[in-house]
């Protein structure tokens, strides 16, 4: 039976969950409720320099090889599912293999232990484990469990209800959770979720854009410095945009201070500078905006005037791009003025915009990425390695590589990041995304907030990164 609504915390987003049960997190809906459902093995450390804290893990241990490392991993005692079974260290093993940590590690058991041989000898397992994409799903009677604060009891396009695991420790404060879906309004303001947040109707939000949020009333407003990238990716697995020449002199074309100026009233604090969002660090790009020279690059490269060129948008505003509309007009209007004929391809959810990004038909992408966790090595991974590439067929919470960016050599380099975490390499990295331009970087996006005073303990790491179990309501 449902809660009274003073035990039910009431959320606010802007579009529907997508993909829940599929390991599909296309946006900040699906990945802030799959984080309520579903357990990292590891918690990421509030705090710069502490070390990840175990989840699903009674013990983690390293063990140096000749070639590579081995951790050896046993489950924490009494662990349990939502429906109450208990968590099998085989099954356990099997849902961890199902993650992108196959593409590092070798899983196996042996006796009551996870062994983990990795490749890589100053691989940190415990940091890369931390991330969404490593969740564990389980499978019962044909229904996906979690061993998280919360099990999914009803979703649809308006509500998604959230009732507490009583089977999870440390239990969540509040018994049930509502998160109601109050979409933009056609002129792509989020008016519904502004007006409920002022009328107490909404306890908390995390995806209001920054002028949204100046228009609510009568609320406490958090903010942080940005965890997010817009970013217009460049198709570089077919037709014109596969070749690099085409994709730099494409970038020229691109005024990003006159797309910041679309969201922002003061466009120089956001434009982007680089490809690093500034809660992860600053390292500063190479871009040049010459609209001269980059028809001049265009023509040189044997693209003629008028020649159609497609830009897919994302579906909806984000933390990175909060009025996309206005912005992919603003966009188009300068490939344009570069004697280019740009066509619009629109996506109507976060699944649309999932699967025709899977299938990679278009020239262009304006969309981002929001980081999944603080630490810089998974933002350089999800965006560049050629694994990370989003594929429908294989699902991957942290893959952000959409403009299909497959080279050898950009991988080598961000391995070589995770292991050395060096400026020299990250340098190296930016160096390349200028040189082979798999995307150009925007603008930021910051990170905002807005709860009712009725809401405390609150731990927020980013957008798709609130920890309901912690929550409590006065």
């Amino acid at each position: 039976m449902s809660e009274t609504q003073d035990e039910v915390l009431k959320v606010g987003v802007l579009s529907p969950a997508r993909g829940l049960e599929q390991r599909l997190t296309p946006d900040v809906t699906t990945g802030l409720i799959f984080s309520q459902i579903y357990d990292s093995p590891f918690r990421a450390p509030s705090k710069p320099g502490e070390p990840p804290r175990a989840v699903l893990f009674d013990s983690f241990e390293r063990v140096p090889q000749p070639e590579g490392v081995r951790y050896v991993a046993t489950l924490r005692p009494g662990l349990k599912l939502s429906d109450g079974s208990r968590v099998r260290t085989a099954e356990l093993a099997r849902a961890l293999h199902d993650t992108p940590v196959r593409h590092v590690a070798r899983i196996r058991t042996e006796r009551d232990t996870i062994v983990f041989d990795c490749k890589r000898a100053n691989l940190k397992l415990d940091m890369l484990l931390c991330g969404l994409g490593y969740s564990v799903m389980i499978q019962r009677d044909g229904a996906w469990l979690g061993t998280g604060p919360y099990a999914l009891a009803e979703s649809s396009e308006r509500l998604i209800r959230l009732v507490r695991n009583p089977h999870c420790r440390p239990r969540a404060n509040i018994p049930e959770v509502h998160v109601r879906v109050m979409p933009p309004d056609k002129s792509g303001r989020a008016t519904a979720l502004e007006e409920a947040l002022s009328a107490g109707e909404i306890d908390i939000s995390t995806v209001l854009p920054r002028d949204s949020v100046e228009r609510v009333r009568g609320v406490r407003k958090v903010f942080q410095a940005g965890e997010a990238t817009a970013l217009l990716f460049f198709n570089c697995s077919r037709g014109k945009t596969r070749d690099p020449q085409i994709r730099r002199a494409l970038a020229m074309a691109v005024d990003r201070e006159a797309l910041a100026a679309t969201c922002y009233t003061n466009p120089l604090a956001y434009v982007a500078k680089g490809f690093l969002p500034p809660k992860l660090g600053r390292v500063r790009d190479r871009h040049e905006f010459d609209p001269r020279r980059a028809r001049q690059e265009l023509r040189a490269a044997g693209v003629e005037p008028n020649t159609s060129f497609t830009v897919q948008l994302v579906w909806a505003p984000r933390d990175y791009l909060p009025r996309p509309k206005k912005t992919v007009e603003m966009l188009m209007e300068q490939l344009r003025a570069v004697g280019l004929t740009p066509r619009l391809i629109e996506t109507r959810d976060g699944l649309d915009f999932f699967d025709k990004t899977s299938k990679g038909d278009y020239d262009m992408l304006l969309s981002g990425w929001i980081a999944d966790s603080h630490d810089i090595v998974d933002y350089c991974e999800s965006l560049l390695d050629s694994r990370r590439l989003l594929q429908r067929e294989r699902p991957d919470a942290q893959a952000g590589n959409m403009g299909h960016f497959n080279d050898e050599e950009v991988d080598r380099v961000v391995a070589e990041f995770r292991d050395t975490r060096d400026e020299r390499t990250l340098r190296a990295i930016s160096d390349m995304i200028d040189e082979k331009r798999p995307f150009l970087p925007l603008m930021y996006g910051p990170s905002v907030l807005v709860h009712s005073w009725r809401v405390s303990g609150i731990q927020w790491r980013g957008p798709a990164l609130l920890d309901f179990a912690t929550l409590e309501l006065s």
